[in-house]
């Protein structure tokens, strides 16, 4: 990893609308980058690029961080495979917002279950209502009882 290699990734971020597929050690790579400027007689070429480096590395990050806040809103999946601290980050947002749907399914007739298996199909409840693709530790309201059982006993969600 280097400046130029780290500015590329951060442009191609920024085109686009997407989350871009990185390596999983990408910000280790980077870290580690900005660690080997540590010497303390750095010239001032080599002071302006870590500072640029560290800017660069935070504008990736804030980047990739809003358009995961849209992946959340549009309740889709997250591209993999994920970064693990950009999936916990997703997870995290996921599992605040789910606590308050869980709040207002305690004034209303719907049940909150939590899916226990990634299903990248659709499928059909017997109530005749279409879901899908179903995203592992995500949650799903469900409002017919046959529905629910349905999805409980086969597997497919469980009582959060």
């Amino acid at each position: 990893m280097d400046y130029n290699e780290l500015w590329r990734i951060v442009q191609k971020e920024k085109q686009s609308n997407d989350l871009q597929i990185l390596q999983k050690s990408i910000y280790s790579e980077i870290l580690d980058y900005i660690n080997s400027f540590k010497n303390t007689n750095l010239s001032e070429e080599s002071e302006i690029i870590k500072k640029n480096t560290i800017k660069l590395l935070d504008e990736l990050y804030e980047k990739r961080k809003q358009k995961i806040l849209i992946y959340v809103a549009y309740k889709k999946p997250i591209p993999q495979p994920t970064i693990k601290l950009e999936e916990d980050f997703y997870n995290k947002i996921i599992e605040i917002i789910s606590k308050d749907k869980i709040l207002d399914l305690l004034n209303n007739n719907k049940t909150l279950l939590k899916i226990s298996k990634e299903l990248n199909v659709e499928i059909r409840l017997p109530s005749g209502k279409l879901i899908g693709p179903l995203i592992k530790d995500s949650f799903l309201e469900v409002e017919n009882k046959e529905d629910i059982d349905y999805l409980l006993n086969n597997s497919i969600c469980i009582k959060p």
